[in-house]
């Protein structure tokens, strides 16, 4: 008797992910459906998916270049078409797409999650702050719910003036702020932000 489980090698998946994808650009991403004119009135345009967890992509580097890449290409196109800017929201790690990121035109990566592999916030700077705005990078998981309000001002402190120098930061919590964040940490983030 034959089962009737998907397959398991994932060879079907990425045609059939491909011809899901494949829609968007004309349905989602549709030039006409958006109101107004191409003259600056809007200034952020978003693109949001979750393609990584803490440790990596969910998909391989290639099979996100081969399917994802292109769509995306298509939105950040989009955007800059309407001179406006283009962030990326996808948590987890996804370091090792950071250069074709910006090959497509991404212009800010939100939210950078310190404590996942490979986003330490300090070296993405050093190698793509001259590229790439980022958002995020106060810790949540960590840093908020268990650190003193000092040791939260001092992390503050050293995110603007390492992260920050010379512009391509905004300072924020690495995602939403849980209630496991005791009230002082968050005063202390937004105090020390307001100093710079």
């Amino acid at each position: 008797m034959r089962s009737a489980r998907p397959r398991s090698d994932g060879k079907e998946w990425p045609a059939c992910g491909s011809r899901f994808l494949s829609s968007w650009p004309d349905g989602v991403f549709g030039r006409d459906t958006l109101p107004g004119q191409r003259n600056g009135r809007y200034d952020l345009f978003e693109y949001n998916d979750d393609v990584a967890s803490q440790r990596s992509l969910f998909i391989s580097p290639a099979m996100w270049r081969e399917h994802v890449r292109p769509r995306m290409a298509l939105f950040c196109d989009l955007a800059h078409e309407f001179g406006a800017r283009l962030r990326y929201h996808c948590c987890g790690s996804v370091r090792a797409i950071v250069p074709d990121l910006i090959e497509i035109g991404v212009d800010i990566l939100n939210p950078v999650q310190p404590l996942a592999a490979d986003m330490d916030p300090f070296e993405l700077k050093r190698e793509f702050g001259r590229d790439l705005t980022f958002d995020g990078g106060i810790d949540i998981q960590d840093l908020l719910p268990h650190a003193s309000p000092r040791e939260v001002r001092d992390h503050v402190r050293r995110m603007i003036d390492v992260v920050g120098r010379d512009g391509g930061y905004i300072l924020g919590p690495s995602h939403s702020i849980q209630s496991d964040v005791p009230l002082g940490n968050i005063v202390a983030m937004i105090e020390e932000a307001n100093r710079a």
